[in-house]
């Protein structure tokens, strides 16, 4: 056990919970839960010291941890004691996400199940409540091998993995009543610390009024030591745990000298105190000799350290003594907050440092020491904590600084808030004080939202103007905020950003151009910007057919990833994008499942929107493909130009391959569009019609496109040339534009568009025989055979939202209205709402017929 903890000398021992806490060697998972002062982390560090035969890892959670990157850097090394190596997991990169992914969960459980059987204690654990990192931090707990046994303590009941583990009897609790201590308990205690004998009803009013709890005697016992007349005391003594403990704070506080008392009001006033900080600030003599009364006399002085170099005030009474010395002399807070400040700087602690200069209003010096050492705490994965940092300072204050709104706006927009993201730094960009550095810096980052922002155009005339900026700039000046935005940084996030708002846009050209550019770019070699641009180059590239070049990106940009231990990082999504599209291109429905749940998973880590519907549209098309009616419901808002581009074409082929070409035809016109499979799908529906003029005219377009060379853009373009001359009778001419079709899609191994095209395609082929035609003709075939498509009238255009799916699966129980909205706690005009959507979306009239299409689409099973 850490020898850092220490039992006080005034501690009652307590066997019996000792024992109760025994049971944590065998169980899975062991609870304290008590308020404050329950005695809870003396209680675990006697258990500790009955048992050095226990491996064991003991962690001090505190507010710090409500950071994530914070707590799980101090978690892994914590754990580096057990598990060498453990802490090598944890990567800049990674520390600077929210929350924890399966893939580094799956990754920390494997090191522990190899580390042997110990057992972790997880002391506070209530601080990471408030930021919601109890929950990540709880289904890792769910996680944990068999030899590992968690012990945690809290003040408040918290989301841990307990109920599934009730029911296999794993779970041992200790509640507050437990922790109370007895009457005997208290005797002891009282006769430790005040040396007094009382009576036995005075020591039973005491518990009475107390409940038992341990923090409270203790400061009764205090004030009870030196107080002259202690039946009155405890017969007067009473109220709540709170009036209890301001009530014996103020008592114990009346006991000090009047030198040591403006002592400990100053010391108070720090988080931690040493001896060269306290000479630094404080002006009362003799502190060494106060710290050592204070922590005798159990006036709540606790060793940070086991050489007791460092300490700090309980947190009860540390609160009392700040409440009187803000009242009786703010100045000297301010001061000495600046002082400390001042001196942490020296020793290298900015973190500290800036918490002091943010709890004394100096807004200046604290916003210097963010921009000049906020690198650091960014390089540590404490993005939060930096955010949280620039939001503490006034709003008035950060809109004059142009260094702190870029700082803020780029945190912010990492951090997944790009609508927030995008109002900051167009603030910066137009800024009366910002230099052209500072502009081109604003700009670059606006482009760079092109993922989150629902117009790609926005992103490209940002990137445009970035990169003119930057050009006039030369070699002049940029802001120096997280070692990110150096010119070539800069140029590198414009370029980068700028292809990936034209792949948005369904500029495939431009998009190449500018994403090769930006690799080829000096601020590429940031591993973050190079992970971001081979994938984008990758899914751009997968998107026109060029698997090849696809696939080499796209392993280039996990190679990299995982060599800089960032393969789950956000950064990594487009190329798990790429190779869903790559494996469904080649007729693999399984792997592009298996690749679009990895890039899913990246994508909703920092809620990159475009991307989400990229992952959607991915989707439809692989359900399509399965002939499945039930498709998830679409992400929030419109989608990019080149995802509507695929759904209307999913959507057309649909309606086209059911046998409705006019309502193909009529969807097709609501929005006009020069996408490659667009344009096929207008020409097929059009020769479906035979109107073989206006399918010409189509394939004529399909001709003129810039990516018509590309290999899935040509393709249709042969195959509708090749239906073309089928129905003019030109057989010959068919038979030789399939096969080029053919030659081209066994070059880079594209499959579904084939089977995409429908049956008078797929029955060509099969009538040319498959040894006068390329190897991959026998896969085409294979693949239109196993594909079945699923009626147009059938498959709701709009997917039912996941309530209007619970409520459809009711309705054969014939619950009335007023029941399912009494079910589903709401209102009956909500679920009257509810119902009219089922109807339009099923096209039915009734719950009979509504009831009648679910069984068909198999909703229902």
């Amino acid at each position: 056990m850490d020898s850092s903890r220490f039992v006080p000398a005034h501690a009652v021992d307590r066997p019996d919970l000792r024992r109760e806490l025994d049971v944590s060697l065998v169980r899975t998972l062991t609870v304290l839960v008590a308020g404050a002062g329950a005695g809870k982390s003396v209680l675990l560090t006697q258990w500790a010291d009955s048992h050095p035969e226990v491996r064991l890892v003991w962690i001090d959670l505190e507010v710090d941890d409500a950071d994530f990157g914070h707590f799980l850097q101090h978690f892994l090394s914590a754990l580096e004691d057990v598990a060498p190596g453990i802490a090598g997991i944890a990567s800049p990169e990674t520390l600077s996400r929210v929350g924890i992914t399966d893939s580094l969960a799956d990754a920390i459980v494997d090191q522990l199940r190899a580390a042997g059987e110990f057992t972790v204690i997880f002391d506070d654990i209530h601080h990471l409540a408030d930021a919601g990192n109890v929950l990540d931090v709880a289904g890792l707990i769910g996680k944990f091998p068999s030899n590992v046994h968690v012990i945690t303590s809290s003040r408040v009941d918290l989301p841990l993995p307990r109920s599934r583990a009730r029911l296999r009897n794993e779970v041992h609790e200790i509640r507050q009543a437990q922790l109370a201590f007895t009457v005997e308990q208290t005797a002891e205690l009282l006769r430790r610390v005040t040396k007094l004998d009382l009576d036995g009803a005075s020591i039973r009013a005491l518990v009475e009024r107390t409940e038992g709890w341990p923090a409270g005697l203790l400061l009764a016992a205090v004030t009870l030591r030196t107080h002259p007349e202690p039946s009155t005391f405890i017969a007067e003594f009473s109220g709540s745990d709170r009036l209890v403990a301001e009530y014996l704070s103020n008592e114990v506080l009346a006991t000090l000298s009047d030198e040591d008392r403006n002592g400990a009001l100053e010391l108070s006033i720090l988080d931690r105190m040493s001896l060269p900080l306290v000479a630094e600030v404080s002006s009362a003599p003799a502190l060494l000799a106060l710290l050592a009364r204070l922590q005798r006399d159990s006036r709540f002085v606790i060793p940070l350290d086991d050489h007791q170099e460092w300490f700090r005030f309980h947190h009860l009474f540390r609160d009392l003594l700040r409440v009187r010395a803000r009242s009786e002399n703010a100045a000297a807070e301010n001061r000495i907050l600046t002082e400390a400040a001042e001196w942490h700087l020296r020793q290298g602690d900015s973190a500290t440092a800036i918490e002091y200069l943010l709890r004394a209003g100096r807004w200046e010096r604290a916003a210097q020491s963010i921009l000049a050492h906020g690198s650091s705490v960014f390089e540590q994965g404490e993005m939060a904590k930096l955010i949280g940092w620039i939001r503490r300072i006034p709003q008035s204050f950060r809109a004059d600084s142009v260094d702190l709104l870029l700082l803020h706006g780029i945190l912010t927009g990492m951090d997944g808030h790009a609508a927030d993201s995008e109002n900051l730094l167009r603030t910066a960009a137009s800024h009366p004080k910002a230099t052209l550095g500072q502009s081109a810096c604003a700009l670059s980052f606006l482009a760079d939202l092109a993922q989150w922002r629902p117009h790609p155009q926005a992103s490209i005339d940002c990137a445009e103007r970035a990169l003119d900026a930057l050009d006039r700039l030369g070699d002049g000046p940029t802001p120096h905020l997280l070692q990110l935005t150096d010119t070539h940084s800069l140029t590198a996030v414009a370029l980068i950003a700028g292809g990936r708002a034209h792949f948005l846009a369904g500029n495939f050209e431009q998009a190449r151009d500018w994403l090769e550019r930006g690799l080829s770019s000096q601020g590429a070699r940031y591993s973050v910007w190079r992970i971001s641009a081979l994938g984008s180059l990758a899914l751009a590239e997968a998107w026109c057919g060029e698997t090849l070049r696809a696939i080499e990106c796209a392993d280039e940009a996990l190679a990299v990833a995982e060599t800089t231990e960032m393969y789950v990082h956000p950064a990594t999504a487009d190329a798990f994008l790429a190779r869903a599209l790559i494996a469904f291109d080649a007729g693999d429905a399984d792997q592009s499942e298996f690749e679009l749940q990895e890039a899913r998973a990246r994508v909703e880590a920092n809620e990159r929107l475009q991307l989400l519907w990229v992952a959607h549209g991915l989707s439809v098309r692989l359900r399509f493909a399965q002939s499945h009616p039930h498709i998830q419901a679409p992400p929030p808002g419109v989608p990019p130009p080149v995802v509507a581009d695929l759904l209307l074409a999913v959507r057309a082929r649909e309606l086209r391959l059911d046998g409705s070409p006019g309502a193909a035809v009529r969807t097709l016109s609501e929005r006009p569009s020069h996408s490659s499979s667009v344009l096929f799908e207008l020409g097929a529906a059009k020769l479906s019609l035979g109107h073989s003029s206006e399918a010409r005219e189509v394939q004529q377009s399909l001709a003129q496109l810039p990516d018509a060379d590309d290999p899935l853009p040509r393709i249709r373009r042969l195959l509708l040339g090749a239906w073309l001359s089928t129905t003019s009778g030109r057989t010959a001419q068919t038979d030789s534009l399939v096969f080029q079709a053919l030659s081209v899609a066994d070059q880079y191994n594209l499959i579904s568009v084939f089977s995409d095209s429908g049956p008078e395609i797929t029955t060509r082929i099969a009538a040319l025989g498959a040894p006068s035609l390329p190897a991959i003709a026998g896969t085409v075939l294979r693949q239109a055979a196993g594909r079945t498509h699923t009626s147009a009238n059938s498959m709701p255009t709009d997917p039912l939202t996941e309530r209007e799916m619970e409520v459809l699966v009711l309705l054969p129980t014939r619950f009335s209205n007023r029941e399912l909205a009494a079910r589903y706690f709401v209102s009956v005009n909500t679920i009257k709402s509810h119902m009219s959507h089922i109807y339009r979306k099923l096209d039915v009239t009734n719950r009979n017929a509504a009831i009648k299409r679910a069984n068909e689409l198999g909703l229902l099973e």
